[in-house]
């Protein structure tokens, strides 16, 4: 009888089916390989947010490097060292609980990844209330003119404060009794706000220079401020030395959109700034 000529993949299958060991393949007689599945190399978080606002919320993303060189968003696993400061949930939304520093951790496959967030009040707005005279100190002409008669103990003024902010940076303009000029500050870690600011006002045309130091304080709500600093009031070269108060805020607070008159305008300040005025010859 005469033989039959297997095909090669007639072949295979029979030693296949017989349990032969043989791999069969194309025509470089090489058998077929399979590419192995890529791996979890690093893990980062984004957004590249590092500073919250009280009370606000950010949600955050883990992000897993391959080692195909291909990045996938992937379900972590979320965590706060310091969940009196801020709070993560499970899906990566984290929000702001108090002034302070927390670190937020992702953690996937072994690996993890972590953010630090600093938490700060959020001072961006405009603020109206009043300050109290705490003391008033006077030297050269401003003394001669007995000017801290008018700006006694527990006397009050009218403050408005008109706030930008970013992260931790704070600009804007202040108006101290009706006269007003640039400011500026940085938010500490525990929440407190810093301003200073020196610019030249006038009043009826006399030139009035304004002085803001030792600034300190403090909103742990968005909306009420607390807290004293210290002005400084000069016209020179009209007048000689300088007066130096230090007060206290009083009910001052973040205003809505629509604003209500002041109370008063040039007032306790005014007052002082007129009796200064009447030491220059006329």
């Amino acid at each position: 009888m005469r033989a039959r000529r297997l095909s090669a993949a007639a072949l295979c299958g029979i030693l296949f089916t017989s349990g032969g060991l043989i791999a069969c393949g194309g025509g470089g007689g090489g058998g077929s390989t399979t590419s192995p599945s890529a791996t979890v190399t690093s893990l980062g978080i984004s957004p590249g947010t590092d500073t919250l606002k009280l009370r606000a919320s950010e949600s955050f993303t883990a992000n897993a490097t391959m080692s195909n060189g291909t990045t996938n968003v992937v379900t972590a696993t979320w965590r706060s060292d310091n969940t009196s400061v801020a709070t993560i949930d499970s899906t990566g939304r984290a929000t702001g609980v108090a002034s302070g520093r927390a670190t937020i951790t992702a953690e996937y496959q072994g690996l993890s990844a972590n953010r630090t967030l600093r938490v700060v009040p959020d001072y961006q707005g405009t603020w109206r209330g009043f300050l109290s005279m705490r003391s008033c100190s006077a030297t050269g002409d401003w003394q001669l003119a007995d000017v801290c008669g008018d700006l006694t103990a527990g006397d009050q003024d009218t403050l408005s404060l008109t706030l930008s902010q970013q992260s931790a940076n704070v600009s804007g303009t202040i108006d101290i009794g009706g006269f007003a000029g640039p400011i500026t500050g940085t938010i500490a870690d525990n929440g407190s706000l810093s301003l200073t600011g020196l610019y030249n006002t006038s009043y009826d045309g006399f030139p009035v220079q304004i002085g803001v130091s030792d600034w300190q304080t403090m909103s742990s709500d968005n909306s009420r401020m607390t807290g004293r600093f210290v002005f400084t009031v000069r016209s020179q070269p009209a007048l000689s030395g300088d007066v130096r108060v230090e007060t206290d805020l009083v009910d001052v607070n973040k205003t809505a959109a629509t604003l209500m008159p002041m109370r008063s305008t040039h007032g306790a300040l005014g007052a002082a700034v007129r009796r200064a005025r009447g030491r220059v010859p006329h």
